[in-house]
């Protein structure tokens, strides 16, 4: 006889084990074979054609796009040494800053700490040709460019710079926070929700959302509009917000999220209560509950149909049988009425006034079990 419990949790190890092995492996493939000096020229000379065009497009270097790899390389390192103070004010975020110090006090070449967390910021700073991961004498290691490592003490101690770069880390940070309620929003509207906290032009915006989006993808940038990362529903999402010209988004206290230094989006009741149910039903980790719960929560904020999440589900799970499924219907639905939904600009459908305007996926009470039962939702999966 199968146990099924037994085979729900063997399921969940496996789907947490290959997610480790996804992000081990993602991490080491940053580490690539150098052999020679560690200087600027050479390590930019042991980059990709690819990964040279888009340092060429993040430092926007007009007339190099015909450049030949060694003649490209050539130019960028021009370019970081002669703008090396302009680079770490306008491009450099508090994370990477402090990775960057670490290897500085290590005199430029540092063993790659064991933990695929510090791959973000790696990634970032390889992206402005500062560091480097590479695998020399058959150990990973960090790599800043001797030739720059005297000018960056400098730079980095500097108190102008160090606000600067604090400055710009709550800027992004608490766009981050009105991207995680809004899902999308133009330039105008992010501006406006900043401007109490920030002396801040369209201009100025644009200038460090451009570059944030060229080197980290949990913003990005289409049209006019600013786009959270996790946003798939794309056009779906700002045709509804289009279409509520009288809805206001949301308010958010950015003063309070900068005092408090607190930008982290948090559950709330309703998606709570998702959580914690998730952790009756299933014997596993935090980890995979909380990546199950998320990944359930931005497929609302998408907007998806109820089916299709249930879809999603059943991949991430495996249930026990179809009433095991359906029972994650009634606490789907709360969320859909009492959430912040991008399709309502961060509002939450019970609290919108104008609901007629509303677009849900919300089950009412009286309506058609998604089931298929053929009974009213009130009577079947709704009461469970």
């Amino acid at each position: 006889m199968i146990n099924e419990s037994k085979l729900i949790e063997e399921s969940l190890f496996q789907f947490l084990e290959n997610l480790d092995n996804q992000k081990i492996k993602y991490f080491n493939s940053f580490f690539k074979s150098f052999k020679g000096e560690f200087l600027s020229i050479n390590l930019l000379s042991s980059l990709t054609k690819q990964e040279l065009d888009n340092l060429r497009k993040i430092f926007k270097l007009q007339g190099t796009s015909n450049l030949k790899k060694a003649d490209l390389a050539k130019c960028i390192d021009e370019y970081i040494c002669d703008n090396l103070l302009y680079i770490i004010k306008n491009y450099l975020l508090i994370e990477e800053l402090s990775l960057l110090e670490d290897v500085i006090l290590n005199n430029g070449v540092m063993a790659a700490p064991d933990d695929e967390n510090f791959a973000r910021a790696i990634k970032a700073l390889k992206s402005i040709g500062l560091l480097y991961p590479v695998f020399y004498d058959n150990t990973d290691i960090l790599v800043i460019p001797k030739n720059l490592i005297e000018l960056l003490k400098d730079i980095v101690s500097n108190s102008e710079v160090i606000d600067c770069i604090k400055n710009r880390t709550q800027k992004i940070q608490s766009i981050k926070l009105l991207l995680e309620y809004y899902g999308a929003a133009n330039y105008d509207t992010i501006s406006s929700k900043l401007q109490e906290a920030f002396n801040i032009t369209e201009e100025s915006l644009k200038q460090d959302l451009e570059s944030y989006a060229k080197r980290y993808n949990d913003i990005n940038i289409k049209d006019s509009f600013i786009l959270n990362g996790k946003l798939s529903n794309i056009h779906h999402v700002i045709k509804e917000q289009n279409s509520k010209d009288q809805l206001n988004y949301f308010t958010i206290d950015i003063c309070s999220a900068i005092e408090t230094d607190c930008f982290t989006y948090s559950f709330n009741q309703w998606e709570n209560k998702l959580f914690s149910y998730l952790r009756e039903l299933l014997n596993t980790s935090e980890e995979v509950l909380y990546d199950i719960a998320t990944s359930c929560i931005y497929a609302i904020k998408n907007d998806l149909k109820l089916n299709e999440i249930l879809n999603f589900l059943m991949i991430k799970i495996i249930f026990q049988n179809e009433k095991q499924l359906l029972s994650l219907v009634p606490y789907i639905n709360d969320i859909y009425n009492n959430s912040n939904l991008w399709i309502l600009k961060g509002n939450s459908y019970n609290k919108t006034s104008n609901t007629n305007t509303a677009t849900s996926n919300k089950v009412g009470r009286n309506s058609s079990c998604p089931c298929g039962s053929g009974k009213k939702f009130k009577k079947c999966c709704g009461k469970i």
